[in-house]
Protein backbone atom coordinates (compact mmCIF):
# COMPACT_ATOMS: atom_id res chain seq x y z
CA UNK A 1 0.00 0.00 0.00
CA UNK A 2 2.76 2.45 0.94
CA UNK A 3 4.63 1.60 -2.23
CA UNK A 4 1.56 2.46 -4.28
CA UNK A 5 1.21 5.82 -2.52
CA UNK A 6 4.93 6.52 -2.90
CA UNK A 7 4.77 5.62 -6.60
CA UNK A 8 1.76 7.95 -7.03
CA UNK A 9 3.58 10.81 -5.35
CA UNK A 10 6.66 10.17 -7.47
CA UNK A 11 4.61 10.22 -10.67
CA UNK A 12 2.83 13.42 -9.67
CA UNK A 13 6.14 15.04 -8.79
CA UNK A 14 7.57 14.05 -12.16
CA UNK A 15 4.56 15.40 -14.06
CA UNK A 16 4.53 18.69 -12.16
CA UNK A 17 8.21 19.29 -12.90
CA UNK A 18 7.69 18.84 -16.62
CA UNK A 19 9.02 21.79 -18.58
CA UNK A 20 6.31 23.95 -20.10
CA UNK A 21 6.53 24.88 -23.76
CA UNK A 22 7.66 28.47 -24.14
CA UNK A 23 5.66 30.70 -26.43
CA UNK A 24 7.55 32.41 -29.21
CA UNK A 25 5.32 34.39 -31.54
CA UNK A 26 6.59 35.33 -34.98
CA UNK A 27 4.21 38.29 -35.11
CA UNK A 28 4.89 41.04 -32.52
CA UNK A 29 2.31 41.29 -29.72
CA UNK A 30 0.96 44.74 -30.65
CA UNK A 31 0.59 43.69 -34.28
CA UNK A 32 -1.20 40.51 -33.18
CA UNK A 33 -3.61 42.59 -31.06
CA UNK A 34 -4.38 44.72 -34.12
CA UNK A 35 -4.87 41.60 -36.24
CA UNK A 36 -7.19 40.07 -33.64
CA UNK A 37 -9.25 43.28 -33.50
CA UNK A 38 -9.59 43.20 -37.29
CA UNK A 39 -10.53 39.51 -37.18
CA UNK A 40 -13.30 40.19 -34.65
CA UNK A 41 -14.64 43.07 -36.74
CA UNK A 42 -14.54 40.92 -39.90
CA UNK A 43 -16.29 38.03 -38.18
CA UNK A 44 -19.01 40.38 -36.94
CA UNK A 45 -19.47 41.68 -40.49
CA UNK A 46 -19.61 38.14 -41.91
CA UNK A 47 -21.99 36.83 -39.27
CA UNK A 48 -24.61 35.56 -41.69
CA UNK A 49 -27.14 32.76 -41.32
CA UNK A 50 -25.69 30.73 -44.21
CA UNK A 51 -22.64 28.85 -42.82
CA UNK A 52 -21.09 28.30 -46.27
CA UNK A 53 -21.23 32.00 -47.05
CA UNK A 54 -19.93 32.90 -43.60
CA UNK A 55 -16.96 30.50 -43.80
CA UNK A 56 -15.88 31.55 -47.30
CA UNK A 57 -16.31 35.24 -46.46
CA UNK A 58 -14.37 34.91 -43.21
CA UNK A 59 -11.49 33.22 -45.06
CA UNK A 60 -11.38 36.05 -47.59
CA UNK A 61 -11.46 38.63 -44.81
CA UNK A 62 -8.56 36.87 -43.09
CA UNK A 63 -6.55 36.95 -46.31
CA UNK A 64 -7.21 40.67 -46.66
CA UNK A 65 -6.35 41.30 -43.00
CA UNK A 66 -3.08 39.48 -43.58
CA UNK A 67 -2.30 41.66 -46.60
CA UNK A 68 -3.12 44.83 -44.65
CA UNK A 69 -0.77 43.86 -41.83
CA UNK A 70 1.93 42.40 -44.07
CA UNK A 71 1.47 38.72 -43.19
CA UNK A 72 0.18 35.76 -45.15
CA UNK A 73 -3.02 33.96 -44.27
CA UNK A 74 -0.91 30.93 -43.36
CA UNK A 75 1.28 32.95 -40.98
CA UNK A 76 -1.75 34.29 -39.15
CA UNK A 77 -3.32 30.82 -38.97
CA UNK A 78 -0.08 29.40 -37.60
CA UNK A 79 0.10 32.09 -34.90
CA UNK A 80 -3.53 31.52 -33.95
CA UNK A 81 -2.98 27.77 -33.66
CA UNK A 82 0.02 28.43 -31.41
CA UNK A 83 -2.00 30.84 -29.28
CA UNK A 84 -4.79 28.27 -28.88
CA UNK A 85 -2.25 26.08 -27.09
CA UNK A 86 -1.33 28.98 -24.78
CA UNK A 87 -4.72 30.07 -23.50
CA UNK A 88 -3.40 32.60 -20.97
CA UNK A 89 -1.52 34.52 -23.65
CA UNK A 90 -4.44 34.24 -26.06
CA UNK A 91 -6.84 35.60 -23.43
CA UNK A 92 -4.54 38.53 -22.68
CA UNK A 93 -4.24 39.39 -26.38
CA UNK A 94 -7.98 38.99 -26.89
CA UNK A 95 -8.68 41.37 -24.01
CA UNK A 96 -6.34 43.96 -25.53
CA UNK A 97 -8.02 43.54 -28.93
CA UNK A 98 -11.46 43.97 -27.37
CA UNK A 99 -10.23 47.05 -25.50
CA UNK A 100 -9.06 48.44 -28.85
CA UNK A 101 -12.48 47.84 -30.39
CA UNK A 102 -14.22 49.40 -27.41
CA UNK A 103 -12.01 52.48 -27.67
CA UNK A 104 -12.74 52.77 -31.40
CA UNK A 105 -16.45 52.47 -30.71
CA UNK A 106 -16.26 55.08 -27.97
CA UNK A 107 -14.36 57.51 -30.24
CA UNK A 108 -16.96 57.05 -32.95
CA UNK A 109 -19.78 57.61 -30.46
CA UNK A 110 -18.09 60.72 -29.04
CA UNK A 111 -17.53 62.11 -32.52
CA UNK A 112 -21.20 61.63 -33.42
CA UNK A 113 -22.43 62.93 -30.07
CA UNK A 114 -20.28 66.06 -30.01
CA UNK A 115 -20.35 66.73 -33.74
CA UNK A 116 -23.89 66.06 -35.02
CA UNK A 117 -23.06 67.72 -38.37
CA UNK A 118 -20.80 64.78 -39.23
CA UNK A 119 -23.70 62.32 -38.92
CA UNK A 120 -26.22 64.19 -41.04
CA UNK A 121 -28.54 64.58 -38.05
CA UNK A 122 -28.49 68.34 -38.37
CA UNK A 123 -28.49 69.77 -41.88
CA UNK A 124 -27.54 73.33 -42.79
Amino acid sequence: MWRLIAAGILILSFLSCRKKETLVLQIPEEKMVSILADIYAAKAAANQNDPDFRDSTTREYLKQIGEIHGYSYEQIQSELELLYRHRDTLTALQNKALDTLRAMNERQYQQQFYNPLSTGIINN
